[in-house]
């Protein structure tokens, strides 16, 4: 049995809720901010937004994830760190995220690898003192100059803690960027989805049923509350 020696976490949607800071920010905020600048109604500001940032290539683009590129492009006068820092209140970490991560780092070092640039990775970080139970945090986009999307990117990682792919097991909520593109670099990754039809030997629905998994693979007597198994694909 391969050794794990690093726990790699999405962030966004995997250890925090999309619908509390980020979809706050992206979805409402910032929409609200170009509509007062350029004077139109607000549904026409959301429109124009997320044409633009189709038009950039979405997610798959690393301009996509920069508010200060979104704030330039559409010449708003805020300052989007403090805009940040006023809704630091609306991070929410999922219920047994700490819980779980806590008995987690007693055996294995833990880090987290995001698309989520530096500054938000950082704010995020301080709710619930998450920030504490981590080795290490990398942003893909500000520290790496890349999205995480293609192998290549989990291939810096692996060279950065000098690890076998097969040591490292990461999970995240986005499919391609956190499940396939970490698989086809050898690591030993799992898909979070919060839509519990879903199922398979590689999904888990919560991070504590992830570290269970984990123990699994490890060889240790599981220490989160059970989970219902998944049936294999």
């Amino acid at each position: 049995m391969t050794d794990i020696k690093l726990i790699s976490f999405d962030l966004d949607g995997t250890l925090t809720d999309l619908w509390g800071f980020d979809k706050t920010f992206w979805h409402e905020e910032v929409p609200r901010l170009i509509a007062e600048r350029h004077q139109i109604p607000l549904e026409e500001a959301k429109s124009r937004m997320l044409a633009e940032v189709a038009a950039f290539g979405g997610e798959h683009a690393i301009e996509y994830y920069f508010p200060d590129h979104w704030f330039k492009h559409f010449d708003l006068k805020e300052d989007w760190k403090r805009v940040m820092h006023d809704m630091r209140n609306l991070v929410v970490v999922f219920d047994d995220v700490v819980p779980a991560l806590t008995k987690l780092k007693k055996d294995f070092p833990l880090i987290v690898f995001s698309n989520s640039p530096r500054e938000f990775i950082d704010m995020k970080m301080q709710a619930e003192n998450l920030g504490g139970l981590f080795t290490e945090t990398i942003s893909a986009v500000s520290d790496l100059g890349m999205v995480k999307r293609d192998p290549v990117i989990y291939q810096r990682i692996i060279d950065r803690f000098g690890v076998m792919p097969e040591e490292i097991v990461h999970v995240g909520d986005h499919f391609d960027f956190d499940f396939d593109a970490a698989r086809k670099a050898g690591l030993r990754a799992f898909w979070l989805t919060h839509d519990h039809t879903i199922t398979g030997e590689h999904v888990v629905h919560s991070i504590s049923e992830f570290a269970n998994k984990v123990w699994e693979l490890a060889g240790m007597q599981k220490r989160c509350q059970n989970q219902p198994s998944a049936k294999k694909l």
